[in-house]
């Protein structure tokens, strides 16, 4: 009787939901619901597609009908069980009907002819024990398996659900961020425009006056001169006021401070994830003939687009620029690349920053006391601020400073001199062109070593490089592609000459900067097939990290 209960409960969990059949085979869904063929092909279909009755779930008719979706294994192995506990059952009714037997020849002589059958079935009772003991253990196998897929399907459901639910909520507090940076910017663009209107509105009152006053001014004896004077001026600031609200923001270059456009076509699904809104104020990198430029931004330092994506800031950008003194942001508790040499507070020299990096960053060089060319990421530093010019130190004019308040007095902008006297704001500096040039301590900076970017040449000291010269002499210039420390000679560039082939190389000694505002602290002008290259390259690596399109936004 136990093996018939035992056999009745595997049958019904056999059944095919819809007809109550048991089915040894039965098709198993994309939902992992289980039904026979013939319930299968009676489904209502449209449009290729069918709902499982069960669950309602919208699913698709695979290629080759309902014939084509896989077996139910777990059907197939109760089937299994069903015929092991059948064998098994049919055996324990056979070894019943025969120990009834041998109970009914008990107390015959053992020579009347009859045998006893015990002994010849005892095999048979045997694996009916062993049978059964197995089919009851894969019984409780499968119901517990059963319970198990089904918590687990539950489980699975509720992450899932809590995942997106996590992901919406955070995608929700980066869109209200991104919106209030919006508003933020057009109520700023508003405000300005509505000054410029009201200054356009009275410089255009005044001209119209003017002109009135003119034309009813008709007495020979009137003052015409002060007139013509007075209406020169009326003209003139109404030409101020024309040119002041041109919305040419004039053409962009490298190290201009810039922001994201206000733009409704350049919003792209992707500008949600990035650490990127319309306030993000950044610098330019690198920048081609053609607009396509590199831009460094506070947390996505790895921005590639083009110009006609960008606006030009009047906010100061604040982020470290080539020739800065840095350090690692004390939020940082692993640098990308790891501590090397070098360790929290320390204090280095940007020296250079580099087109690739990951997550949409750049790699840096920086050098710092104990660890020369330590590579980080430009997100992991922060600038810090230089101490205060000490009377000894070697100096040249503020890239900043076009004029300086007392004169250039044959200094020019790569003069480099030493600061022999400070008081207060005044300071004399002692210049090979002028002995005791006198300016003020905002006009003068700190010296800076020569970085990847900077033009260059040989010093006229210099009369037999280390490398030798191939065919290069002191009125070559060139650019710096690459700056390595050597354990013999120290630090060794490597210069990209225009009439040379490949590379040249020599002790960074042995260079003098010919122009140090070319760079104004970023690379400037580059070579377009290297720009093209490396956005062709952020591309790549958006498209791996799940189809994030390298765009503005």
């Amino acid at each position: 009787m136990a093996l018939q209960a035992l056999e009745e409960q595997i049958r019904e969990m056999m059944q095919c939901k819809i007809c109550l059949d048991d089915k040894d085979t039965q098709k198993q869904l994309p939902c992992q619901h289980t039904l026979c063929l013939e319930c299968l092909n009676s489904l209502k279909v449209a449009d290729s597609k069918y709902k499982c009755p069960l669950c309602l779930r919208e699913l698709f008719v695979p290629n080759g009908g309902f014939e084509s979706l896989p077996d139910s294994l777990f059907t197939k192995q109760l089937a299994s069980i069903v015929q092991q506990t059948e064998l098994a059952r049919k055996a324990s009714e056979a070894a019943e009907t025969i120990t009834s037997a041998d109970s009914s020849t008990q107390g015959k002589p053992e020579g009347d002819g009859t045998h006893k059958p015990t002994l010849k079935f005892q095999p048979v009772f045997d694996k009916s024990k062993e049978l059964l003991g197995t089919a009851e253990g894969k019984r409780k196998v499968y119901e517990e398996l059963v319970s198990d897929w089904e918590i687990t399907e539950q489980k699975m459901e509720d992450k899932i659900h809590s995942l997106l639910e996590e992901k919406v909520n955070s995608l929700k507090e980066k869109s209200e961020a991104k919106i209030a940076a919006i508003k933020e910017i057009i109520k700023s663009k508003r405000v300005t425009l509505k000054e410029k209107l009201e200054q356009l509105h009275s410089a255009s009152s005044n001209t119209k006056e003017m002109v009135e006053r003119l034309k009813s001014s008709t007495s020979v004896s009137h003052d015409h001169d002060s007139e013509l004077k007075e209406a020169s001026e009326v003209l003139q600031s109404l030409r101020d006021v024309l040119s002041s609200t041109s919305e040419s923001s004039g053409k962009f270059k490298a190290g201009d401070s810039v922001r994201l456009r206000v733009d409704v076509e350049l919003l792209k699904p992707s500008f949600l994830e990035k650490k990127l809104d319309h306030l993000s104020v950044g610098y330019i990198h690198e920048i081609n003939s053609k607009g396509d430029c590199a831009v460094l931004f506070p947390g996505f330092s790895g921005w590639v687009g083009n110009t006609s994506k960008l606006d030009k800031s009047n906010v100061a950008h604040g982020l470290p620029v080539l020739g800065d003194l840095v350090k690692v942001k004390d939020s940082v508790e692993e640098p990308f690349f790891k501590w090397g040499g070098t360790k929290r507070g320390d204090i280095g020299t940007l020296r250079e920053i580099r087109n690739r990096g990951p997550n949409s960053t750049r790699e840096v060089i920086v050098d710092f006391p104990d660890s020369s060319n330590w590579k980080g990421i430009f997100d992991e530093l922060e600038t810090v601020a230089p101490e205060p010019l000490k009377v000894g130190e070697e100096v040249w004019i503020h890239k900043a400073v076009h004029e300086p308040e007392r004169g250039w007095a044959g200094v020019t902008s790569n003069s480099i001199g030493t600061l022999i006297s400070v008081c207060g704001e005044d300071v004399v500096v002692r210049f090979p062109e002028c002995a005791e040039w006198r300016g003020l301590l905002s006009e003068i900076e700190r010296v800076r070593s020569i970085m990847v970017g900077d033009k260059v040449r040989v010093l006229k000291t210099v009369s037999e490089p280390q490398s030798g010269w191939a065919g290069i002499t002191h009125q070559d210039e060139g650019i710096v592609k690459m700056i390595k420390s050597h354990p013999e000679y120290g630090k060794v560039a490597k210069i990209d000459f225009p009439n040379r082939v490949g590379l040249w190389s020599c002790l960074l000694s042995e260079l003098e900067l010919v122009d140090r505002h070319a760079s104004g602290g970023s690379r400037g002008e580059v070579d377009e097939g290297d720009l093209r290259q490396a956005m062709r390259r952020h591309q790549r690596m958006m498209n791996e990290l799940g189809g994030q399109q390298c765009e503005s936004q």
